[in-house]
């Protein structure tokens, strides 16, 4: 997830210095092709999921992908990785967070009680 976003919307990063520059390379055929290798690789992953395991651990992982999506995004607006001196305290992130650790129990179900 974090590198198909990253390939699709430009971000910030941060120079040694501490100063913020904009990324530049975000329309590189480099750029282009890993953002669609890792799109593909994607949907292989969510669809051996789905042939090898069920459909609740299918859910569990779009779950917990869509929950890293702030943090992504922060990431290219600041130019700084998420940690707790700096992380957003908002309510959809607090609501995130929430609901990526009551994934837990999902995936516990589709690996132990489903066929």
């Amino acid at each position: 997830m974090g590198t198909v976003v990253r390939g699709l919307i430009p971000g910030y990063w941060k120079d040694k210095d501490g100063t913020l520059f904009m990324r530049e390379d975000i329309s590189s055929f480099k750029s282009i092709l890993t953002t669609l290798i890792f799109f593909f690789l994607g949907l292989i992953y969510i669809y051996l999921l789905y042939h090898y395991f069920n459909i609740w651990l299918v859910t569990a992982a779009l779950i917990l992908t869509i929950t890293s999506l702030p943090d992504i995004l922060f990431e290219l607006k600041t130019g700084e990785k998420v940690n707790m001196k700096n992380m957003p305290k908002r309510t959809i992130d607090i609501f995130l967070s929430i609901i990526s650790w009551l994934v837990l129990p999902l995936i516990w179900y589709a690996l132990c009680y489903q066929q």
